[in-house]
């Protein structure tokens, strides 16, 4: 079981350990709710410890991180696990090929990221390990995917997704060629009709920093980052930039000969949730983006 343990400080002397939990660990309500039911969820120097028990200084908090909810059990047919970049006992992140949605929805309710998840935990002996999607992608897009095993990594990993210090870089083969060598759109984006967004003044701000990375005859190869994570941001503002994603049936044109959108998530950085070290993973482009640009 994961556990994040703290030392209470001198400012912590003589506070409620409720407000130890939510102020200096910075841990959510939710959070607390849950594991203060849970044995052993939260101990004071060992010892199992109510929410309105005096903290004193030195003494060492213990909350059990592995409280949540658990990932679904898996039909039997789970796809096979994509290729794990990073694992440890708060983080699961994966390569997730392109044509795989992430979880369970009306037109694809089996066969899923979470199904496979939940096949490859209970493998591995953890039947109890959630799969709380953080980075979340596109069912078309591929690339680079981190979840988190428990709530407490969920949400210290969204924290850092909301603030912009989880770095996620993008590669992307765009139909056409940008006027320069790199730009930023700088546009807001509204809801459309139906899933479309759509650049709008009454929209919300997005920013999408982009590069050259190769020219072909009919396309080009981009790396992106954002400053922004709206729905569909990068497919948003490359067709208004007038370079569509190769294969964005949204935004673009459809190619029914590839399996997605040629749009991958190629790096992720992140702050360990436990730790505080830093946390890189990294998933190779496919091999038809290439074939792409050499047309």
């Amino acid at each position: 079981m994961v556990r994040i343990e703290y030392t209470a400080a001198e400012a912590d002397d003589g506070r409620p350990l409720r407000a130890v939990l939510r102020g200096s660990m910075g841990l959510s309500a939710s959070l607390v709710k849950t594991v203060k039911w849970q044995a052993d969820g939260i101990l004071i120097d060992g010892v199992p410890a109510r929410l309105d028990a005096v903290v004193r200084r030195g003494q060492r908090v213990s909350v059990a991180a592995s409280a949540g909810t658990a990932a679904r059990q898996p039909d039997c047919q789970a796809p096979p696990m994509p290729p794990v970049l990073y694992e440890d006992d708060c983080l699961l992140i994966v390569d997730k090929p392109a044509g795989m949605a992430v979880h369970p929805s009306a037109g694809h309710p089996a066969g899923t990221l979470a199904d496979a998840a939940a096949a490859y935990l209970r493998q591995r002996g953890e039947a109890d390990g959630a799969f709380c999607p953080v980075s979340r992608l596109d069912r078309h897009t591929s690339g680079v995917l981190c979840a988190a095993k428990n709530r407490f990594a969920a949400q210290r990993l969204s924290a850092q997704l909301q603030s912009g210090e989880m770095r996620r870089v993008y590669r992307a083969v765009v139909c056409g060629s940008p006027p320069a060598d790199e730009g930023a759109v700088d546009a807001p984006i509204a809801q459309g009709q139906g899933v479309r967004r759509e650049v709008s003044p009454s929209g919300r701000p997005a920013v999408t920093h982009w590069r050259v990375l190769r020219r072909g005859s009919t396309h080009t190869l981009l790396e992106l980052w954002l400053e922004t994570g709206r729905t569909h941001q990068i497919r948003v503002h490359m067709a208004h930039l007038g370079c569509p994603v190769e294969g964005d049936f949204l935004y673009g044109t459809e190619n029914p000969s590839r399996p997605g959108f040629a749009l991958h998530a190629w790096s992720l950085t992140l702050r360990h949730p436990l730790t505080a070290e830093k946390v890189t993973a990294c998933a190779p482009m496919p091999a038809w983006f290439g074939e792409l640009l050499e047309k």
